[in-house]
């Protein structure tokens, strides 16, 4: 039996003993002092001595913790400095409260020396949480609003050209999924993905990644086994997505040992709606900008949009991005738009339960550009009513009941570009039939 790690796993149980007596102690010395009233010194004293028991065994059994040789020396070192010298401040506040030794504080003074305690229990066990979790673990599971607010999150650069593979698109994943264990603090497994040359490198069980075979590697056996196997990755949090698995295979598939920029032409046009899908990413030129005329929307006021996302799109207030929010979007709501209906260039209306009858509608938003209508109730003679809208670049009729009949229509658009059907009613053999026919709109279908 290894009995150093069996008792040092006592740690995470017996660490949390010296921040209650800590607090308690806090409590009463304030509580009485600002009522003037006399303290038990007993009861203090009593709480100091379990203090510094409980500090004392914690920084023990997390001495023996440490004998498991996962966590980056530096950092364990001065955690350990930390712990030891907490054990010291409660071991001579608890001699300085007994009846041995008249240890007279003021209570201006015994305020400072509480606080002075609870500030140093605070930094270690920061540093406790930066050695178990990584040093990210406060702000990693942040809202996505509050990321943003504070720049935490990088934006990629909409520019394609200036898109790096890895740092850009592959990195972000791994951050969210897989570095919080596997970093260069925590090398669970001695594998440690927070950057590029580490994941080449790979870990105890060899390479993670295999250019040559890339289903087999490692890594995508891992994040594709069954839920319920015990090797499955990650093993807390979200799974990868089914756009992410096909993000990380396709890296693999072009694995270089230095980052490389993307390369629009020798990405096809399944791997760009997976980039679009995952980071929007528009591969095609954006000229709509320079056909749109439109000024500077001054004193845009909200009414009740609450059913949308409404956010700008440029820094000149000019272009708007709407989003639905909500189920079963109606004739009202689409009226809600019509102050902003000339500014608005993407539209989403994802699930929106919107039918033919109702896509009369979107012929009021004459400059969008992309239309997102996945999984709607759309059939062929959806399509024909909105053959009008002559700046539409971009149309998502995923999960839509549109047919091979909807070509005609297609082709009716002036500057469609490119139209996503995946799991529409139009096989991939008629969507390959419809591309080699024609060059101004790409058809894309499944991703095999």
């Amino acid at each position: 039996m290894d009995l150093d790690l069996f008792f040092g796993r006592f740690h995470s149980l017996i660490v949390h003993l010296p921040v209650g007596f800590i607090f308690l102690i806090t409590f009463f010395e304030l509580y009485y002092g600002f009522l003037k009233k006399k303290l038990n010194y007993r009861l203090v004293t009593l709480s100091w001595f379990f203090c510094f028991v409980s500090s004392l065994f914690s920084s023990i059994s997390g001495y023996l913790l440490s004998s498991r040789g996962h966590y980056i020396d530096e950092n364990l070192f001065v955690h350990k400095i930390f712990g030891f010298i907490l054990v010291g401040v409660s071991l001579l506040s608890w001699i300085g409260r007994t009846s041995f030794i008249k240890f007279k504080l003021s209570f201006r003074n015994k305020s400072i020396l509480n606080f002075g305690v609870l500030i140093l229990l605070s930094i270690t066990g920061h540093l406790g949480g930066n050695l178990t979790h990584g040093s990210k673990y406060l702000t990693e599971f942040l809202p996505i609003q509050i990321k943003n607010s504070v720049a935490i999150n990088q934006n990629i650069e909409k520019n394609i050209d200036s898109i790096y593979i890895y740092k850009d698109l592959v990195s972000p994943i791994f951050e969210s999924k897989c570095v919080s264990c596997h970093n260069s603090e925590i090398k669970r497994g001695e594998l440690d993905m927070s950057s590029l040359v580490s994941l080449i490198k790979g870990g105890n069980s060899g390479k993670i990644l295999d250019k040559t075979n890339p289903r087999q590697s490692e890594l995508f056996k891992r994040i594709t086994l069954a839920q319920d196997n015990i090797k499955f990755m990650p093993s807390d949090g979200e799974p990868t997505s089914y756009y992410e698995k096909n993000l990380i295979l396709w890296w693999i598939e072009n694995l270089s040992e230095s980052d490389q920029l993307i390369k629009p032409s020798e990405v096809s046009d399944e791997m760009k709606y997976v980039f679009n899908h995952l980071y929007a990413l528009d591969f095609e030129q954006k000229t709509w900008d320079k056909r749109l005329k439109l000024q500077k929307l001054e004193d845009f006021k909200e009414k009740d949009l609450s059913n949308f996302e409404i956010k700008f799109i440029s820094n000149q207030q000019k272009y708007i991005s709407v989003k639905y929010l909500k189920e079963n979007i109606s004739d009202s709501d689409f009226e809600d738009l019509k102050e902003i209906s000339d500014h608005i260039v993407y539209f989403d209306i994802y699930n929106g339960q919107i039918d033919d009858s109702m896509m009369k509608n979107l012929l009021n938003f004459k400059n969008l550009v992309k239309l997102n209508l996945k999984d709607n109730l759309i059939t062929d003679n959806g399509i024909k009513l909105i053959s009008g809208l002559e700046n539409l670049e971009v149309l998502n009729l995923i999960g839509t009941s549109v047919t091979e009949k909807s070509f005609d229509a297609f082709e009716a658009f002036k500057n469609l570009k490119r139209i996503y059907l995946w799991k529409s009613g139009i096989k991939n053999d008629e969507i390959k039939s419809f591309n080699q026919n024609q060059n101004r709109i790409t058809l894309i279908g499944s991703i095999n």
